[in-house]
């Protein structure tokens, strides 16, 4: 059962690119589903770690203990998460932290 060996684990997730919001303190970042499905019960969580020229970001996601979920709950290869910055985002690089890429920025 694919369900009970994910149960409650924080998993790594792609994170793909990024896009501004009305509020300079926030960002969304577009992250890349796993391959295997995903449940709208499912949880996808990013952290960013802020420095004067960039903002990393890593993502992950876990299942709730209690999910009967098969995997097959979302059909969309992407989903977009605020984030919350301490500062404004300004001219600061947003990347993913696993290799130091940036992302791109998309409009909307």
């Amino acid at each position: 059962d694919w369900s009970s060996d994910v149960c409650s684990s924080d998993l790594p997730l792609l994170p793909l690119a990024y896009r501004p919001t009305t509020d300079p303190r926030q960002i969304q970042v577009s992250v890349a589903l796993p391959s295997r499905g995903f449940c709208l019960e499912d949880d996808v969580s990013v952290i960013a770690r802020e420095g004067d020229s960039a903002v990393e970001v890593s993502a992950s996601w876990s299942r709730p203990r209690t999910s009967s979920c098969a995997a097959t709950g979302v059909t969309e290869d992407h989903t977009w998460v605020d984030v919350p910055l301490r500062a404004d985002l300004g001219v600061r690089t947003v990347v993913r932290a696993a290799d130091g890429e940036p992302l791109p920025r998309e409009s909307d």
